[in-house]
């Protein structure tokens, strides 16, 4: 009896895990996580122009349809976040482009105008005279991301943290954007009112082609003490002030000749990416003489970018002919 007992005990707690690991209950986890949405309905949530856009299918809050944004209307904070963890599930229909709004307001009709946009887009290229390459995870026309880290028709977690003046967006657990807000933040002149203050959140509903699925939608309400002032130099702010507006211009911002050599590590160019604001393509040499000489080694490092917010590379490396001279393709 005791050892049954031991298996039941055991099974219960691998159970919990695997619950857990598929972000099915965090409040399980941390009971500071507070759940939006009950899977049943839309209770708490309030659409605007196209109500018939959203509706709950097996759990899940699906948009699909016109133009409009399902807002957080309920009692949790009296739906009023400044400092905060949010966490959602979401899987895109191919050619799908969505968004998650934070510290924005209901508004009946258009864009909403106040608040930050997280970018929810693998596969979308934009309309007739718009091309859109901001790629899931990016903060919109503030921290644009251009190589997708997720895929369609595959579950994939946002994540967005804010506090103080920092906003983290991580994909799956690995980071993509870390921007820090400065006093008079650059921003584009027929945009929404990106920055930081107070407010619910949002799902998009972008447009007829785009059909997306959110569920596991849980909140964590941080403390409202503000990080200390902004750590960086006037002059590092003012370089970041001049990339903000290149993004805000929907100008791509990317580096695809970055080589993880000299010490540097994967994880050190990611970092340096997403703190700067421009996409890195990670190359690796391949030749003789190199880390990467057949198809085996150039699959381990095509896998080892895989689901990262970079570009994959590979630069090959050989002997001329005759002079013996290094060159490069």
């Amino acid at each position: 009896m005791r050892n049954l007992w031991l298996k039941l005990s055991l099974l219960y707690v691998f159970c919990a895990l695997a619950a857990l690991s598929l972000g099915q209950d965090l409040t399980a986890a941390d009971k500071q996580w507070i759940r939006l949405f009950d899977g049943k309905g839309l209770t708490g949530w309030k659409a605007s122009e196209n109500e018939k856009t959203f509706s709950v299918e097996d759990g899940m809050i699906v948009a699909d349809g016109p133009r409009s944004h399902l807002f957080y209307v309920g009692p949790v904070e009296d739906h009023d976040f400044a400092n905060f963890e949010l966490r959602a599930d979401v899987m895109t229909m191919p050619r799908a482009n969505s968004g998650i709004y934070f510290h924005t307001a209901y508004q009946q009709r258009g864009w909403p105008r106040k608040g930050y946009e997280v970018q929810i887009n693998n596969t979308y290229r934009g309309g007739p005279g718009y091309r859109e390459l901001k790629k899931t995870g990016s903060l919109y026309s503030v921290r644009n991301v251009f190589a997708s880290c997720a895929k369609d028709n595959e579950w994939f977690t946002v994540h967005i943290i804010v506090q103080g003046r920092r906003i983290q967006v991580p994909i799956d657990g690995k980071p993509v954007v870390d921007y820090i807000e400065p006093d008079d933040p650059v921003r584009r002149r027929d945009g929404a009112a990106a920055k930081l203050s107070h407010g619910t959140f949002a799902l998009q509903g972008h447009d007829p082609g785009s059909k997306v699925y959110f569920k596991n939608i849980y909140v964590k309400p941080l403390s409202d003490a503000r990080l200390p002032e902004d750590p960086r130099t006037p002059e590092q702010i003012e370089l970041q002030k001049r990339i903000t507006s290149y993004h805000a211009a929907d100008m791509p911002l990317i580096d695809y000749h970055v080589h993880l050599k000299g010490g540097l590590t994967l994880q050190e160019a990611l970092q340096k990416s997403r703190q700067v604001g421009i996409t890195y393509g990670i190359a690796e040499n391949c030749g003789l003489g190199f880390k990467v000489v057949d198809d085996e080694g150039l699959k381990r490092f095509l896998d080892k970018l895989e689901g990262m917010p970079a570009f994959k590379a590979m630069q090959v490396v050989a002997k001329m002919a005759r002079k013996g001279k290094p060159w490069h393709s």
